[in-house]
């Protein structure tokens, strides 16, 4: 009988190395997430000196400072993410 017997033979939670291999997983779809909307963001940058129309021109401009809040956002994120994940 061991340690785990005691108290009805089985584990609540996840262990640390599974915590971490979860946080791991997450940190990696996060910063897939922040290069999508990098690389979205430099094709407006791109493509807005073309575009002649105004409304349409500014509205990439909206479009795009929306997106780098978001990168802003999800970068924080994978930053705490990461040094959560340490030792």
């Amino acid at each position: 009988m061991g340690f785990f017997g005691l108290f009805g033979g089985r584990r609540s939670g996840k262990t640390v190395a599974e915590k971490r291999v979860g946080n791991a997983a997450a940190i990696v779809n996060l910063a897939n997430r922040i290069h999508g909307l990098q690389k979205k963001v430099v094709k407006i940058e791109r493509d807005a000196p073309y575009i002649r129309n105004n409304k349409e021109r500014e509205r990439l401009e909206v479009q795009k400072i929306r997106l780098e809040r978001e990168i802003e956002r999800l970068e924080k994120r994978h930053h705490a993410l990461s040094q959560s994940n340490k030792g």
